[in-house]
Protein backbone atom coordinates (compact mmCIF):
# COMPACT_ATOMS: atom_id res chain seq x y z
CA UNK A 1 0.00 0.00 0.00
CA UNK A 2 1.43 3.84 -0.45
CA UNK A 3 2.02 5.51 2.15
CA UNK A 4 -1.05 8.08 2.06
CA UNK A 5 -3.34 5.10 2.29
CA UNK A 6 -1.32 3.43 5.06
CA UNK A 7 -2.05 7.14 7.02
CA UNK A 8 -5.91 7.23 6.35
CA UNK A 9 -6.64 3.90 7.22
CA UNK A 10 -4.65 4.38 10.25
CA UNK A 11 -6.93 7.95 11.07
CA UNK A 12 -10.01 5.70 10.05
CA UNK A 13 -9.83 3.37 12.31
CA UNK A 14 -8.22 5.95 15.09
CA UNK A 15 -11.62 8.15 14.93
CA UNK A 16 -14.10 4.65 14.56
CA UNK A 17 -13.19 3.49 17.39
CA UNK A 18 -13.44 6.77 18.81
CA UNK A 19 -17.03 7.11 17.84
CA UNK A 20 -17.88 3.31 19.00
CA UNK A 21 -16.45 3.65 22.09
CA UNK A 22 -19.15 6.68 22.82
CA UNK A 23 -21.91 4.60 21.25
CA UNK A 24 -21.35 1.11 22.87
CA UNK A 25 -18.58 2.00 24.94
CA UNK A 26 -15.09 0.80 25.53
CA UNK A 27 -15.30 -2.78 25.09
CA UNK A 28 -16.33 -2.80 21.60
CA UNK A 29 -13.37 -0.95 20.79
CA UNK A 30 -11.64 -3.97 20.79
CA UNK A 31 -12.24 -5.12 17.58
CA UNK A 32 -11.09 -1.76 16.15
CA UNK A 33 -8.46 -0.07 17.96
CA UNK A 34 -5.76 -2.55 17.08
CA UNK A 35 -6.05 -1.81 13.55
CA UNK A 36 -5.24 1.76 13.98
CA UNK A 37 -1.92 0.73 15.87
CA UNK A 38 -1.56 -1.96 12.65
CA UNK A 39 -1.25 0.92 9.86
CA UNK A 40 0.22 3.75 11.79
CA UNK A 41 3.05 1.48 12.69
CA UNK A 42 2.79 -0.25 8.81
CA UNK A 43 2.77 3.89 8.00
CA UNK A 44 6.19 4.45 9.37
CA UNK A 45 7.66 1.01 7.98
CA UNK A 46 6.52 2.20 4.95
CA UNK A 47 8.17 5.83 5.41
CA UNK A 48 11.57 4.94 7.07
CA UNK A 49 11.64 1.39 4.93
CA UNK A 50 13.27 -0.38 8.45
CA UNK A 51 11.23 -1.32 11.54
CA UNK A 52 11.82 0.02 14.91
CA UNK A 53 11.58 -2.18 17.79
CA UNK A 54 11.50 0.39 20.31
CA UNK A 55 8.42 2.09 18.48
CA UNK A 56 6.86 -1.11 18.04
CA UNK A 57 7.30 -1.99 21.80
CA UNK A 58 5.64 1.24 22.58
CA UNK A 59 2.53 0.96 20.11
CA UNK A 60 2.20 -2.88 21.20
CA UNK A 61 2.48 -2.18 24.95
CA UNK A 62 -0.55 1.16 24.10
CA UNK A 63 -2.47 -1.68 22.23
CA UNK A 64 -2.62 -4.16 25.06
CA UNK A 65 -2.91 -1.99 27.83
CA UNK A 66 -6.03 -0.17 26.22
CA UNK A 67 -7.69 -3.58 25.66
CA UNK A 68 -7.21 -3.82 29.41
CA UNK A 69 -8.63 -0.92 30.06
CA UNK A 70 -11.49 -1.72 27.57
CA UNK A 71 -12.22 -5.17 29.59
CA UNK A 72 -12.35 -3.58 32.74
CA UNK A 73 -10.10 -0.98 34.45
CA UNK A 74 -10.20 -1.73 38.11
CA UNK A 75 -9.94 -5.38 36.98
CA UNK A 76 -6.79 -4.83 35.05
CA UNK A 77 -5.09 -2.76 37.18
CA UNK A 78 -1.85 -3.45 37.73
CA UNK A 79 -1.60 -4.39 33.87
CA UNK A 80 -2.41 -1.80 32.75
CA UNK A 81 0.34 0.91 34.93
CA UNK A 82 3.01 -1.73 34.31
CA UNK A 83 1.94 -1.86 30.29
CA UNK A 84 1.38 2.43 30.25
CA UNK A 85 4.86 2.53 32.27
CA UNK A 86 6.71 0.76 29.40
CA UNK A 87 5.05 2.86 26.85
CA UNK A 88 6.21 5.78 28.66
CA UNK A 89 9.70 4.55 29.39
CA UNK A 90 10.06 3.75 25.42
CA UNK A 91 8.49 6.92 24.78
CA UNK A 92 11.26 8.39 26.56
CA UNK A 93 14.16 6.38 25.13
CA UNK A 94 12.61 7.37 21.51
CA UNK A 95 12.92 10.90 22.32
CA UNK A 96 16.73 11.05 23.53
CA UNK A 97 18.36 11.76 20.33
CA UNK A 98 16.26 15.26 20.50
CA UNK A 99 16.93 15.46 23.97
CA UNK A 100 20.39 15.32 23.41
CA UNK A 101 20.75 18.25 21.21
CA UNK A 102 18.63 20.72 22.59
CA UNK A 103 20.07 23.04 24.83
CA UNK A 104 18.28 24.98 27.28
CA UNK A 105 18.19 28.69 26.03
CA UNK A 106 16.10 30.76 27.57
CA UNK A 107 14.50 33.70 26.23
CA UNK A 108 11.34 35.09 28.38
CA UNK A 109 10.05 36.30 25.08
CA UNK A 110 9.92 33.21 23.59
CA UNK A 111 8.99 30.92 26.30
CA UNK A 112 6.35 32.90 28.56
CA UNK A 113 3.24 31.68 27.06
CA UNK A 114 4.26 28.19 26.98
CA UNK A 115 5.85 28.33 30.31
CA UNK A 116 1.88 29.05 31.34
CA UNK A 117 0.81 26.25 29.76
CA UNK A 118 3.07 23.81 30.94
CA UNK A 119 3.47 25.08 34.45
CA UNK A 120 -0.64 24.62 34.54
CA UNK A 121 -0.46 21.14 33.29
CA UNK A 122 1.70 20.33 35.35
CA UNK A 123 -0.66 21.52 37.91
CA UNK A 124 -3.08 19.83 36.53
CA UNK A 125 -1.38 16.10 36.53
CA UNK A 126 -0.25 17.03 40.69
CA UNK A 127 -3.93 17.88 41.50
CA UNK A 128 -5.10 14.24 39.23
CA UNK A 129 -2.48 12.86 41.15
CA UNK A 130 -3.70 13.58 44.46
CA UNK A 131 -7.15 13.45 43.91
CA UNK A 132 -6.54 9.71 42.30
CA UNK A 133 -4.42 8.43 45.10
CA UNK A 134 -7.43 7.14 47.31
CA UNK A 135 -8.40 5.21 44.28
CA UNK A 136 -5.27 3.28 43.50
CA UNK A 137 -5.38 -0.52 45.08
CA UNK A 138 -1.24 -0.77 44.44
CA UNK A 139 0.42 2.76 44.87
CA UNK A 140 3.89 0.97 44.10
CA UNK A 141 2.53 0.48 40.52
CA UNK A 142 0.69 3.62 39.57
CA UNK A 143 4.13 5.76 41.49
CA UNK A 144 6.31 3.94 38.80
CA UNK A 145 4.01 4.96 36.00
CA UNK A 146 3.15 8.65 36.71
CA UNK A 147 7.22 9.12 36.85
CA UNK A 148 7.54 8.19 33.85
CA UNK A 149 5.01 9.85 32.44
CA UNK A 150 6.05 12.91 33.95
CA UNK A 151 9.40 12.46 32.76
CA UNK A 152 7.71 11.84 29.31
CA UNK A 153 5.58 14.72 29.26
CA UNK A 154 8.14 17.04 30.68
CA UNK A 155 10.54 16.01 27.87
CA UNK A 156 7.83 17.08 25.28
CA UNK A 157 7.51 19.98 26.92
CA UNK A 158 10.96 20.93 26.98
CA UNK A 159 11.90 19.67 23.16
CA UNK A 160 9.17 21.92 22.26
CA UNK A 161 10.12 25.34 24.92
CA UNK A 162 14.07 25.08 24.00
CA UNK A 163 14.00 24.40 19.97
CA UNK A 164 12.29 25.88 17.47
CA UNK A 165 12.13 23.36 14.74
CA UNK A 166 8.91 23.70 13.38
CA UNK A 167 8.14 19.87 13.10
CA UNK A 168 8.12 20.07 17.66
CA UNK A 169 4.96 21.35 16.97
CA UNK A 170 4.26 17.78 16.57
CA UNK A 171 5.29 16.67 20.04
CA UNK A 172 3.87 19.59 22.05
CA UNK A 173 0.59 17.59 20.36
CA UNK A 174 1.13 14.90 21.92
CA UNK A 175 1.99 16.18 25.36
CA UNK A 176 -1.09 17.93 25.52
CA UNK A 177 -2.96 14.91 24.14
CA UNK A 178 -1.42 12.37 26.64
CA UNK A 179 -2.79 15.31 29.45
CA UNK A 180 -6.40 15.26 28.09
CA UNK A 181 -6.21 11.13 28.14
CA UNK A 182 -5.03 11.02 31.59
CA UNK A 183 -7.63 13.88 32.69
CA UNK A 184 -10.46 12.37 30.78
CA UNK A 185 -9.51 8.89 31.97
CA UNK A 186 -9.52 9.96 35.36
CA UNK A 187 -12.55 11.57 35.75
CA UNK A 188 -14.44 9.12 33.49
CA UNK A 189 -13.22 6.20 35.85
CA UNK A 190 -13.27 8.05 38.95
CA UNK A 191 -15.77 11.08 39.10
CA UNK A 192 -18.42 11.07 36.15
CA UNK A 193 -18.63 8.03 33.64
CA UNK A 194 -19.71 10.34 30.92
CA UNK A 195 -19.36 9.24 27.47
CA UNK A 196 -18.44 12.47 26.14
CA UNK A 197 -15.28 12.23 28.53
CA UNK A 198 -14.85 8.75 27.36
CA UNK A 199 -14.57 9.78 23.42
CA UNK A 200 -12.27 12.84 24.30
CA UNK A 201 -9.94 10.77 26.58
CA UNK A 202 -9.96 8.22 23.58
CA UNK A 203 -9.60 11.05 20.82
CA UNK A 204 -6.78 12.44 22.52
CA UNK A 205 -5.02 8.80 22.64
CA UNK A 206 -5.27 8.84 18.91
CA UNK A 207 -4.08 12.02 17.59
CA UNK A 208 -0.86 11.64 20.70
CA UNK A 209 -0.26 8.14 18.93
CA UNK A 210 -0.40 9.45 15.51
CA UNK A 211 1.70 12.24 15.98
CA UNK A 212 4.05 10.94 18.25
CA UNK A 213 4.96 8.10 15.02
CA UNK A 214 5.07 11.05 12.75
CA UNK A 215 7.57 12.37 14.92
CA UNK A 216 9.51 9.13 15.16
CA UNK A 217 9.45 9.62 11.28
CA UNK A 218 10.71 12.44 11.49
CA UNK A 219 13.17 12.25 14.27
CA UNK A 220 16.55 12.14 12.77
CA UNK A 221 16.13 15.05 10.65
CA UNK A 222 14.56 17.22 13.87
CA UNK A 223 18.10 16.11 15.98
CA UNK A 224 20.78 16.23 13.16
CA UNK A 225 19.20 19.75 12.00
CA UNK A 226 18.78 21.15 15.62
CA UNK A 227 21.54 23.63 15.56
CA UNK A 228 19.67 25.59 12.35
CA UNK A 229 16.89 26.75 15.31
CA UNK A 230 18.65 26.95 18.76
Amino acid sequence: MKGDTLKYLAIFFGLVSVFVSMIYGNTETLYIKPLFHVFIYWFYVNQTKKNNWLLLLFLTAAMVGEMFVALGFEANYTRVMLLFAVVFFCGIILLKPVLNSTRLKFKLSHVLIPMVVAVGLVYTIISIYISAVDYMPQLFFYSISLVLYCVFIFSCFYITLFNKHPKNTYIFIVGVGYILVTVGTFLFEVIQPSRFLLGLANLSEVIAQFYFVIYVINIKDVATKMKWYL
